[in-house]
């Protein structure tokens, strides 16, 4: 997991010195379509139209909100046209690590096991061994001068390590408890609700003016997101995993209807005779 995270985060960090940010933004938004290609792929998750809708949703939402962004001619053209190629490759390829990451997070451990699986220690170890790997890198590009550490003041430092804190650290834990609680495609799409939830703070705080690119956006990422849940499977009240099928359940039986136990319901037939 430690070489898809950081693979997954270099590669995004880097396009954006490479390409616009639109660019950037619009490409790595498809990370959730290739989430949902790799967990169907893998077993992890069934195929659903209405959840593969919701995907396309979500990225069309991004699409629209980014090119809202970028409509008030802020693009970058200080890029030449292969530097341009290599960073919407680069963005392109993030959010291929990012739906591998994901779905490695989701195989980590089986459907109704999640409460067995430490969150904070496996974060601890993902971040172990990223220092451990990352460090010498570091060194060796500061060796040759390809990275430097003139601009690192205390302040930044400190800026660093707090946003560390409650960016990195706080949402990645949230995050990881959602892919185990429900899939790795809701997670990722539920990543996306940072769209409208920016859209009510810009309207309430900013005096923003929304425009139809931004509302149809904002919008789409909410239907899609809503799309992508009501594929969940229920078995008269009681929820199934959306990584289990019915049949699998111990409860249902083939066609998804929860069974009693029938020795549970004789246990009950029996105390219910003692007690009248």
């Amino acid at each position: 997991m430690a070489p898809l995270w950081m693979a997954a985060n270099g590669s995004y960090n880097y396009s954006l010195s490479l390409t616009s940010v639109a660019s950037s933004t619009i490409l790595s938004a498809t990370s959730s379509l290739f989430t949902f290609v790799f967990a169907v792929l893998a077993g992890v998750e069934k195929f659903e139209w209405l959840k593969l809708a919701g995907v396309v949703l979500c990225i069309a939402g991004s699409v629209m909100v980014t090119m809202d962004d970028s409509s008030g001619g802020r693009r970058s053209d200080d890029h030449t046209g292969w530097e341009k190629l290599s960073g919407d490759l680069l963005a392109l390829g993030s959010a291929v690590f990012y739906g591998l990451y994901t779905l490695a997070l989701r195989m980590m451990i089986k459907p109704g096991r999640e409460d067995q699986l430490a969150m904070p220690l496996v974060f601890g170890y993902l971040g172990a061994f990223n220092f451990m790997i990352a460090s010498p890198v570091l060194v060796v590009l500061m060796m040759f001068r390809v990275v430097s550490l003139d601009g690192l003041t205390i302040l930044v430092f400190v800026s660093l390590v707090c946003k560390g804190l409650f960016d990195n650290v706080l949402s990645d834990y949230l995050w990881g408890r959602a892919v185990l609680l429900t899939s790795a495609t809701v997670a990722t799409v539920g990543l996306s609700l940072t769209i409208p939830m920016a859209f009510v703070y810009d309207i309430f705080f900013k005096d923003l003016k929304p425009d139809f690119l931004l509302v149809s956006g904002s919008l789409c990422v909410l239907l899609g997101f809503f799309c992508v849940n009501d594929v969940f499977h229920w078995c008269r009240g009681r929820p199934v995993s959306p990584t289990m099928r019915p049949e699998d359940n111990p409860l249902c039986d083939s066609k998804g209807v929860q069974e009693l136990d029938p020795t549970l319901d004789e246990h009950n037939k029996s105390t219910h005779s003692v007690k009248t």
